[in-house]
């Protein structure tokens, strides 16, 4: 499962912006430093398996979601950058994903939620950042 979330980071990070994968921490120079808006998380959805399960030593064909979270300053950034995804990651078909021994590929599946998150304060302001989570369908079959 880690190979097919580390491909969707790669075609992210293919926009300009900040990828991170599970947990949003920044680190500089070995030390954590602040989050640099805007920037994409993603994740695994909720009954897909953990990012620590091996999918590339299956022999089966599986399916499962992940959720790619856009967070910016605000809402109108936060819906730019989620619009970005959804155009990379195959809004109207399957986009390949490099994931070794795999053949796998991913498509925008559905819009999850969107919101200002008030337990977070932008630096230097009174600001909250605002975020739009989707879910992308990921099919993988062994080559």
């Amino acid at each position: 499962m880690l190979a097919h979330l580390q491909a969707v980071k790669v075609v992210l990070e293919s926009l300009g912006r900040d990828v991170y994968l599970v947990d949003a921490v920044r680190y500089v120079n070995g030390a954590e430093a602040p989050l640099v808006y805007p920037y994409y998380l993603v994740w695994p959805s909720l009954g897909a398996p953990g990012p620590d399960v091996a999918l590339c030593e299956t022999n089966e064909h599986t399916t499962f979601l992940v959720g790619v979270t856009s967070v910016g300053v605000n809402p109108d950034q936060a819906g730019v950058l989620a619009r970005n995804a959804m155009r990379t990651l195959g809004p109207r078909g399957p986009v390949p994903l490099a994931v070794p021994d795999r053949a796998a590929s991913i498509r925008w599946e559905r819009f999850a939620s969107a919101d200002v998150d008030r337990d977070v304060t932008l630096p230097a302001s009174s600001r909250h950042p605002a975020f739009q989570a989707d879910q992308f369908r990921i099919e993988s079959t062994p080559i």
